[in-house]
């Protein structure tokens, strides 16, 4: 929503402003040099990038809209989801847990975190961890080094629409440039025309270099800048859980791995001391009663 706020101003201010100035309204309305600048600049979109890329670009529209799904709710049903798995394999052992990893659709524990069942980068994240917790056959630095690897790798992925997006936001100025380059041709065609209609004609084709700069450093420029935060925002909740898992290697029990990895939230995004004490206390409840 912040981001949709975002636009209107831009356009408020472009458009409100030269407006105000008197300026001629129905000259900015030109689809041809539209047409040339987005067309170009969507196919070299298509061409520095692969399909892979292409899909997540237009994938990243939702999360760039609604800001991002990496809040406190989030977070705190990601790290409570790994703590109740750690009282699972503490009552049932290593083989009850690992049934609830092999089905997580079906397993109540999972299905008491909707939010992290849906996302399936947290859910992978989570469920390969906890097998290697479980495994109990390496060193904590060992863990914790193929641990930051994975982070480094779902990040690069993550900011790949992010980087083609900054391509095409590069690329939009030039673009601009081109069909203005194209207005000035078809003006030099009237130049014995009226100075009214070669003013008219460089009127149109000045209009591509303003939209090009529009388009890149009012639109296209900061939705690569967003969507940079919100790959940033999945790096930090990646490296909250590793702190979690790092600690549960050390031998901590669950819910001191858990203060421990609350202290590496974002500000925003922290619950404080009683609401994950509170958290932990309703799990151990539910658990309790589970059992019975």
């Amino acid at each position: 929503m912040l981001n949709l706020i975002g636009y209107i101003i831009v356009c408020l201010s472009v458009f409100g402003g030269f407006y105000l100035a008197n300026g001629p309204m129905h000259m900015l309305l030109q689809p041809i040099e539209m047409l040339i600048i987005l067309g170009c600049a969507f196919g070299a979109f298509l061409v520095s990038n692969p399909l892979n890329v292409v899909i997540d670009t237009f994938k990243s529209i939702v999360p760039f809209y609604t800001g991002g799904k990496y809040k406190k709710a989030f977070y705190t049903q990601s790290l409570m989801l790994m703590h109740d798995l750690l009282l699972v394999n503490k009552l049932g052992g290593a083989v009850e847990l690992e049934k609830h990893l092999e089905d997580p659709n079906e397993s109540h524990v999972f299905l008491r975190y909707p939010i992290i069942l849906k996302d399936h980068h947290t859910m992978d994240f989570v469920v390969d961890n906890m097998r290697l917790v479980t495994l109990n056959k390496f060193e904590p630095h060992v863990i914790e080094k193929y641990i930051d690897d994975e982070i480094d790798q779902y990040h690069h992925h993550a900011k790949e629409p992010a980087h083609a997006l900054q391509e095409v936001s590069d690329a939009l100025p030039g673009l601009g440039i081109v069909a203005a380059v194209l207005g000035i041709i078809i003006t030099m065609q009237h130049l014995d025309g009226s100075n009214a209609e070669i003013g008219h004609h460089i009127g149109v084709a000045l209009v591509g270099t303003f939209a090009g700069l529009l388009f890149s450093y009012g639109f296209i420029g900061p939705a690569a800048s967003a969507l940079t935060h919100i790959a940033d925002d999945e790096k930090r909740l990646f490296q909250v859980l590793k702190v979690f898992v790092v600690a549960i290697l050390h031998q901590y029990p669950a819910e001191v791995a858990a203060e421990i990895s609350r202290k590496f939230m974002p500000a925003h995004c922290k619950p404080d001391f009683e609401e994950l004490e509170a958290q932990i206390k309703e799990s151990k409840d539910y658990f309790r009663k589970t059992k019975k």
